[in-house]
């Protein structure tokens, strides 16, 4: 039998538990996929090119979900290192398929995060192409 359940109402004293809000009136919302495409694009280099370092930036960003101090790193910590990108072996055929990359992030907590094939082939290709020349 399916009952259905029913919510708990939370009550004051249960309140206490609950951790505090520190931006109580801040407004969190996702890119909205048109904006994000106007965000791409204003990123997209001379002639079209996808591979930009902002834009690569940016869809770490996006597609990783990445704070901009995990990407590039902050004063006291570096991001994600050349070497961490070289590393990985994405498998071209699958491109939707992911790589998993261990990355340091706020209070400098330790997780893994899934890449996709085709972002980590894409930021190879920079690496080897125009970061190189």
């Amino acid at each position: 039998m399916n009952a259905e359940v029913q919510p708990i109402a939370i009550t004051d004293d249960c309140k206490k538990f609950l951790p505090p809000l520190e931006h109580p009136d801040a407004t969190i919302r996702p890119f909205d996929p048109t904006e994000l495409k106007k965000l791409l694009a204003a990123l997209t280099g001379k002639n079209g090119e996808l591979a930009t370092r902002d834009r690569l930036i940016a869809e770490w960003m996006c597609y990783v979900g990445l704070r901009i101090s995990e990407v590039v790193g902050k004063k006291d910590w570096n991001g994600i290192s050349l070497n961490q990108i070289l590393c990985l072996r994405p498998n071209p055929e699958l491109p939707t398929d992911h790589c998993a990359l261990e990355v340091i992030g706020k209070f400098r907590k330790r997780r893994n995060v899934a890449v996709p094939n085709w972002l980590v082939i894409r930021t190879q290709e920079y690496i080897a192409g125009e970061r190189a020349g």
